[in-house]
């Protein structure tokens, strides 16, 4: 697996941000990491990518992983990592 060619085919999600003082809809690419050749998606980012405290995965990129044979997993609070099945 080119963990390259992984990280950059995550996809963008939708998440909320202020544009002219309105909150209005918008498409963001999470925050990814590759370390000791593993990828990593943050969960601090503010972007809806995930939060360890609420039980969520943006839907987004649970499918995003099940398409690439995977799934993803909490490595700490702070962030998942995508484990190939």
């Amino acid at each position: 697996m080119n963990i390259e060619k992984l990280q950059a085919s995550v996809p963008e999600i939708k998440t909320f941000d202020f544009v002219n003082r309105e909150l209005v809809e918008v498409m963001v690419k999470p925050y990814t990491f590759v370390r000791d050749g593993m990828l990593f998606i943050s969960a601090e980012e503010g972007d809806g990518a995930a939060d360890y405290y609420e039980d969520f995965i943006n839907p987004t990129l649970e499918n995003w992983a099940k398409k690439k044979n995977g799934y993803l997993e909490w490595m700490n609070p702070a962030c998942l990592v995508f484990i190939k099945n």
